[in-house]
């Protein structure tokens, strides 16, 4: 994986499909993921965004730091999609 937000996103996705084994790991990767967020309220790149709000989704963990990023996301959209 690219980095540690795509990993925690597949893990995710994977314990909201039926690994539930993995949903004990929700705590410390919810922290990880936030730890990772700058001021501007995105991670490192538009990718590695949607695949933070994605994980913690996935999680439950939806917040305003969600919302921001999802903002943010938004504002970043191109015409061309």
């Amino acid at each position: 994986y690219p980095d540690s937000i795509a990993c925690y996103y597949m893990i995710a996705r994977a314990a909201h499909h039926g690994v539930n084994e993995l949903r004990e790991l929700f705590p410390v990767m919810i922290s990880r993921i936030l730890r990772c967020m700058d001021k501007e309220g995105k991670w490192k790149d538009e990718l590695a965004t949607a695949l933070a709000v994605c994980a913690l989704q996935y999680m439950g963990a939806e917040d305003e730091c969600t919302t921001r990023a999802k903002l943010w996301l938004f504002n970043r959209q191109q015409v061309d999609g």
